[in-house]
């Protein structure tokens, strides 16, 4: 089995956002002027290793929660994914509470 070299050389899956993706996030950024900054870090997570964000049991489908800071929200998106592909289907904000 070949030996994986590692970043910047290992291979990054494409990110899809699907028409109700990019719906949502347009509706939640205007709420939020930070929603940028915390989609990109996500992205770049689920680019690289999307299987280790939990799958939804009996479902195709997977969840990815951010974490909540300071002046910017917590979102739960829902995605499939393949070998090549990531395809984002939902986003909400989360109820969760900053920890202190």
């Amino acid at each position: 089995m070949p030996k994986s070299l590692g970043w910047p050389f290992e291979r990054l899956r494409t990110i899809r956002e699907e028409p109700k993706f990019e719906e949502q996030c347009q509706a939640l950024a205007i709420i939020h002027k930070r929603l940028d900054e915390v989609l990109s870090g996500l992205y770049f997570s689920l680019a690289r290793h999307p299987e280790t964000f939990p799958a939804i049991p009996g479902t195709s489908l997977s969840i990815a929660k951010t974490a909540v800071y300071p002046d910017a929200p917590a979102v739960r998106v829902f995605f499939t994914f393949s070998d090549t592909e990531v395809h984002l289907l939902t986003i909400e904000f989360t109820e969760d509470l900053p920890t202190e």
